[in-house]
């Protein structure tokens, strides 16, 4: 059984509306370490979590007590497991090709039936239309994935057809309007821009000032001719997620010697609440 099963409080709760009370574990007496514990430094060591590493087995080979993982969860606020913690590398593969399925066009307004041209936004979902094959007799169509007006970047799904780096595409605006795009650049949606950075990995705005004055950066359009400055590093979906796994892979870890004081300290918590 479970520490928390043990010694959290419980409640008498009505769970179906039916007048019947069922005793329940009090999860809304939710339990952080205090701000002046987590700062006494000398009580922490630092962990970098393995490939495969669980709060579980955490704790399970540091405080020989396997359900004492919500300990190696509290020490570093970790309110979900699933966000907040490194994944392993077949979860995160999962986890990217769910989030950045499809293309990505990277494309330019060329019409808007009815109006002079301007940038539009495109309603997930959306219908996209692009060039019949003469020699399949398919025309290629889409649905849009998700669309970024910063970057002009359309991500579709669904693909039927062949959409190809100069052709013409067609869709609705989410204002009702036609909108014929053309297509500068395709990539795998996961292989796509993020962001772009310096060569010390800083950020760098796309459309910010240039050392020339007077003169904007468009970083983008470079990205879509292929042209982008060598001083500037281009980083993908896939490896912005990368990044972003490895920063949770650093975690602070109470020494085990610590770990009784805190359970006496968090008993009279819990006894206070009952």
């Amino acid at each position: 059984m479970s520490y928390f099963r043990k010694n959290f409080p419980k409640v008498r709760y009505d769970t179906l509306g039916d007048g019947n009370r069922k005793t329940m574990i009090d999860i809304t007496r939710a339990f952080k370490l205090r701000d002046e514990v987590k700062e006494q430094g000398t009580i922490f060591f630092n962990y970098i979590v393995k490939d495969g590493d669980r709060p579980d087995t955490i704790a399970s080979k540091l405080y020989d007590q396997e359900d004492l993982h919500w300990l190696v969860l509290a020490a570093n606020d970790i309110q979900s497991l699933y966000h907040e913690w490194p994944k392993t590398q077949p979860e995160l593969d999962k986890y990217v090709s769910k989030k950045y399925q499809g293309s990505s066009l990277f494309v330019t307004t060329t019409s808007v039936k009815g109006q002079d041209v301007s940038r539009k936004s495109f309603d997930v979902g959306s219908h996209v239309t692009g060039a019949y094959d003469e020699i399949s007799g398919i025309t290629a169509e889409a649905k849009v994935f998700s669309w970024d007006g910063n970057f002009d970047e359309l991500a579709i799904t669904g693909s039927t057809g062949t959409f190809t780096q100069g052709d013409s595409i067609q869709i609705i605006s989410s204002d009702g309007l036609l909108v014929t795009e053309s297509i500068d650049k395709i990539v795998d949606h996961t292989d796509a821009l993020h962001h772009f950075e310096d060569s010390n990995g800083n950020y760098i705005d796309p459309f910010g000032a240039t050392a020339s004055a007077g003169l904007q950066a468009d970083y983008v359009q470079n990205y879509k001719d292929n042209n982008v400055p060598s001083t500037v590093s281009i980083r993908t979906n896939r490896e912005y997620e990368d990044d972003v796994n490895e920063s949770k892979r650093s975690i602070k870890l109470l020494q085990s010697d610590f770990v009784e004081p805190i359970l006496r300290d968090l008993g009279g918590i819990f006894s206070n609440g009952r």
